[in-house]
């Protein structure tokens, strides 16, 4: 599956047939419409996305070297080093880019300006999931460099953003690089500059690439959140493919109550894959870079795990607000509760309030299941969550389709795979 066939796939309106717009669903009837402002339910305060614009990992790098225009990277005194790192990577002159250190980067590179403006992130800050979900003037997730950390056993990975004037600037050649060239290629290109930054322990993402499909890997066990349709566990099915390492994987989507690291009585789908080691066996587990838990995971695994072995990025599919089928029901409530992953609650941040309150899902497609069975009233899902219960949930708004990087570990230290 290709990204663009995957684009395609995330268009999805109130019914098969019909693509939704961007905001507040046009096909709700004015009853609808009038429930909703009564409940206090304005969608103006919500938050849409643009359609993404860098759709491969390393193409928004490849543009950058082709184009005369100037590059400002923000970024604060904890990410400079690796934005700085990333320019030099490209080996792009020093004369067509500056870095800028302020106190909010994400803040500051959506303020209007004439020049290409990037943004560097660690991929275990836990605001993440903030700056994900309340930017939309920003594809958080365009590129990334990895750099090795002492006393940790694989490299960490540092997320490039691109602002929207970035984007436009970079339109026509971004679009010509994403058309002539494969993803592989991309990755191919990269692992020869990305290489230099690592050390002998260490392989590139693209070399990792070619180990699991290599002869020296016989068994790939792939773990990822559930229930199945769930953002991630399209993702690693689109890595398998891509990697062209799906005939060797065997795939365990996991229902809900097991979770990455597991969390309040959950159990752990990186337990698991730790138990799976042996020889010509790599076990693998992806998570959403914006997992609450991602931190937890670096530190508490990273010194002796490869946490950030490899990375796919993919539009998620189409965050959704939605409600009953029958909007009617929720009439003449005086409080409303919405369940949402905690990742993407910060879309709906500006309805919470004394009268609508917030429950957690495991997962953007539980939300859509809880609101199907009557449990919630409200929810943020995905297009894919509306589906599965088209007949019973009614959408009210379409947030859009940003880019997300899903990181993908193993249990093995990055020297062991070295040493295949």
């Amino acid at each position: 599956m290709t990204l663009t066939e995957k684009i395609q796939q995330i268009d999805l309106g109130t019914s098969a047939e019909t693509v939704l717009p961007l905001g507040t669903n046009p096909y709700l009837t004015e009853q609808d419409k009038a429930i909703l402002v009564n409940l206090g339910l304005h969608t103006e305060s919500l938050q849409t996305f643009e359609h993404p614009s860098v759709l491969y990992p390393e193409a928004l790098g490849t543009a950058l070297t082709e184009t005369d225009t100037h590059t400002t990277l923000w970024a604060d005194s904890q990410t400079a080093h690796a934005g700085e790192a990333y320019m030099n990577m490209l080996n792009i002159p020093s004369f067509k880019w500056t870095i800028q250190e302020v106190g909010n980067p994400v803040d500051r590179v959506q303020q209007p300006d004439d020049t290409i403006g990037l943004v560097v992130r660690s991929a275990t800050d836990p605001a993440l999931k903030d700056q994900m979900f309340n930017n939309t003037k920003l594809q958080l997730f365009a590129d990334g460099i990895y750099l090795p950390v002492s006393g940790f056993a694989g490299p960490h990975l540092w997320t490039i953003g691109v602002n929207n004037t970035g984007t436009r600037l970079l339109g026509d050649r971004l679009a010509a690089i994403q058309q002539r060239l494969t993803p592989d290629k991309l990755a191919a290109a990269r692992s020869k500059q990305q290489e230099r930054f690592l050390t002998p322990d260490h392989l590139t993402n693209w070399q990792v690439r070619q180990l699991l499909r290599s002869d020296k890997v016989s068994k790939i066990p792939a773990h990822a959140l559930g229930p199945d349709g769930t953002n991630i566990s399209q993702a690693m099915r689109l890595w398998l493919e891509q990697v062209e390492i799906a005939n060797k994987a065997v795939l365990t989507i996991h229902p809900a109550g097991v979770e990455p690291l597991g969390d309040n009585g959950s159990s752990s789908y990186v337990e698991i894959a730790a138990g799976q080691v042996a020889d010509g066996v790599v076990p693998t587990h992806m998570e959403c870079a914006v997992y609450y838990n991602q931190p937890k995971l670096w530190l508490e695994k990273g010194p002796n795990q490869t946490v950030f072995m490899d990375h796919q990025n993919m539009p998620l599919d189409n965050m959704l607000v939605a409600g009953p089928a029958n909007l009617a029901q929720l009439s003449g409530k005086s409080k409303l509760v919405v369940a949402t992953h905690i990742s993407p609650k910060p879309l709906i941040e500006g309805w919470l309030g004394d009268n609508i309150t917030w429950i957690k899902a495991t997962s953007n497609s539980a939300a859509a299941n809880m609101v199907a069975a009557n449990e919630v009233d409200l929810c943020v899902t995905t297009g894919q969550g509306v589906a599965n219960n088209r007949a019973k949930l009614q959408v009210i708004y379409n947030c859009g389709c940003p880019v997300m990087t899903f990181t993908i570990a193993t249990p093995l230290p990055m020297k062991q795979l070295v040493n295949m």
